[in-house]
C-alpha cells in the first residue's frame, strides 16, 4: 500500500508564507496581538497566521498546516479552544479565560465589581491591619509591622478578598478615615501585577478601581487635596533609642507628637517619609545638640546609616556608572530606578527604558545592543529580537514586522502593510505597472479553496 503522506512532495515554505501573508494582509489581528505571551512565543503561532474570522468576529481563523495555508484554507475556531490547544503551556486556565472573553466580547471586563464574589471589608484593629498588609497587594509597606499605628481609632484599611477566602490574599486595599469618609491611595497600582496573581497590569488596576468605586458608592471621597487625613491619630509605639514605629505616609503627610499619639498633618515637626518603618524623635533636652548625621546629597535632609543608598547620576561606555551620591530612602523611593543590567541605582533624571519586564539605563542598554522599534515604540535587544530594516530607513522589531509589515516580492524591500498594492498585497504600491506585469507572468497561479467541507465547524 502506498503511503500518500510520505509520497507527497514537501511544501515550499517561502510560497506558503507569501500566500498566507497575501491572504491575511487586510485581516484584523487578535486583540491580544501586543500582549507579551503572544509577542514572545512566535515559535508557537508563527505558521498559524491567526486573525479574526471574517465570517464571525467572535471566532479566530488560522491555517492548520502549510499544505492548507498554501491552498488558502483558514479554519475557524473559538478563541478559548485555540489558546488551550496551543498556549496551555504558557497561559493558566484563568489567563486563557480572560483573553478568550476579551477576544469574543471586544472588552476587558472587570470581575472585581461582583460584590458577592469579592466582598469589601474594613480592618481597624492594629493586629488586623498588620494582617491585611501582610496578605497584599505589594507596596513599600507590605509585611511591615509599623502599619499597626493606623489602629489608633480614627483610621481603617478597606480591602477586597475572595468571598470564600476571607482570610487569604488581599486583592486591593486603601487607607480610609470612616468618620470623614476619606480615601487614601488605592493598591494595587499595577506595577507588580504578575507577582500579585493578576492576568495583566490592566486587570490589577481594574481591581483597585473596583475597590475605589465600592467606597465612593458608600459615600467616601478621594483625598484629592492631600489634606483629608489632617488630624488623624496614629498610635505612639516606642521601639527604644528614640525610635517609634511609623510607616511611610503618602502625599507628603507629616506628624506632630502630642505625647499620647502622633497626629497627621502638613505642618508637623516630624517627617514620615522613610520606608524603614521607624521615626526618630529627639528628646527636648537634646534639641540643641548638633546633628552629626550625613545629609542626603539630593534633598539635604539628615540621614540615618540604614536609610542611605548610593545613587549614580551618570553613565557612559568608557567610565560605566559614575557621579555617585548618597541619597536618603525617600529620595531613592521617588526619584531613582535600578538598571537590571548593571544592578546599580540611577537618578531618574537619567533616561531609562523597559524591556521584557526589566528596567535599564538607556545608554547602557543601547551600548549592549538595544534598539527602539519605530512601529511600536517598544525597546528590544538585537540578540533576542534581530531588527528589521524598512525601506524608508526605520527599524522594526521582528514581532511588529510579522504583524504589520511585509517584504515586497519585486523590490525585496520591507514595507508597512498599508503601503501594499491595492490588488497585490505582496507588492509595494510604488512598483511600476510594467514590473508588476513581468512579476505576474513569472509567478505561479494561486489556488483559492472555497469548499466549506474543508472548514472545521465552530465549537
Amino acid at each position: 500500500m502506498t503511503n500518500q503522506a510520505a509520497d507527497r512532495p514537501p511544501v515550499d515554505m517561502a510560497a506558503f508564507h507569501a500566500a498566507c501573508e497575501a491572504a491575511t494582509a487586510d485581516a484584523t489581528q487578535p486583540v491580544w496581538a501586543y500582549e507579551p505571551f503572544w509577542r514572545y512565543n512566535r515559535k508557537i503561532r508563527g505558521d498559524h497566521y491567526a486573525h479574526m474570522s471574517r465570517n464571525d468576529p467572535a471566532l479566530l481563523a488560522y491555517t492548520q498546516s502549510p499544505e492548507k495555508g498554501l491552498r488558502g484554507i483558514f479554519t475557524p475556531i473559538k478563541p478559548g479552544r485555540y489558546l488551550t490547544k496551543f498556549f496551555s503551556g504558557v497561559l493558566s486556565e484563568r489567563e486563557i479565560a480572560f483573553y478568550a472573553a476579551w477576544q469574543s466580547t471586544g472588552s476587558q471586563g472587570s470581575e472585581w465589581t461582583d460584590a458577592a464574589r469579592y466582598p469589601m471589608a474594613f480592618a481597624s484593629d492594629s493586629a488586623d491591619i498588620v494582617s491585611v498588609y501582610a496578605r497584599g497587594p505589594q507596596s513599600c509597606m507590605t509585611g511591615m509591622e509599623c502599619v499597626s499605628v493606623y489602629g489608633a481609632g480614627d483610621l481603617a484599611i478597606a480591602y477586597l478578598t475572595k468571598g470564600e477566602d476571607a482570610g487569604g490574599q488581599v486583592l486591593a486595599r486603601a487607607l480610609v478615615w470612616p468618620d470623614k469618609k476619606v480615601i487614601g491611595r488605592v493598591y494595587p497600582s499595577g506595577t507588580h501585577w504578575h507577582a500579585e496573581g493578576f492576568v495583566n497590569e490592566t486587570a490589577a488596576q481594574a481591581c483597585g478601581q473596583a475597590l475605589l468605586a465600592r467606597l465612593i458608592a458608600a459615600g467616601y471621597h478621594a483625598d484629592t487635596s492631600s489634606r483629608g487625613f489632617n488630624g488623624a491619630r496614629l498610635t505612639r509605639e516606642d521601639e527604644g533609642g528614640g525610635y517609634y514605629a511609623m510607616p511611610y505616609l503618602d502625599h507628603g503627610y507629616q506628624v506632630t507628637d502630642t505625647g499620647d499619639h502622633f497626629v497627621m498633618g502638613h505642618s508637623g515637626d516630624l517627617l514620615a517619609n522613610t520606608t524603614n518603618g521607624r521615626l526618630r524623635v529627639e528628646e527636648e533636652e537634646e534639641e540643641e545638640e548638633e546633628d552629626t548625621r550625613d545629609c542626603c546629597d539630593r534633598c539635604g535632609d539628615a540621614m540615618d546609616e540604614d536609610d542611605t543608598q548610593r545613587v549614580y547620576t551618570r553613565w557612559n561606555a568608557h567610565d560605566g556608572a559614575y557621579g555617585s551620591q548618597d541619597w536618603c530612602g525617600h529620595c531613592v523611593a521617588n526619584n531613582t530606578f535600578t538598571c537590571d543590567g548593571l544592578g546599580e541605582v540611577f537618578s531618574s533624571r537619567q533616561d531609562s527604558i523597559y524591556i521584557d519586564d526589566c528596567t535599564y539605563h538607556r545608554g547602557w542598554a543601547e551600548n549592549d545592543g538595544a534598539y527602539e522599534c519605530d512601529q511600536t515604540a517598544n525597546w528590544c535587544f538585537r540578540e533576542d529580537h534581530p531588527p528589521v530594516t524598512m525601506a524608508n530607513g526605520d527599524t522594526w522589531s521582528p514581532e511588529a514586522f510579522h504583524i504589520d509589515g511585509f517584504t515586497c516580492a519585486i523590490t525585496g524591500g520591507n514595507y508597512h502593510r498599508r503601503d501594499a498594492h491595492l490588488d497585490l498585497h505582496t507588492v509595494c504600491s510604488d512598483v511600476s505597472a510594467e514590473d508588476i506585469a513581468a512579476h505576474l507572468a513569472m509567478a505561479p497561479a494561486f489556488e483559492t479553496i472555497l469548499d466549506t467541507n474543508q472548514l472545521e465547524l465552530p465549537v
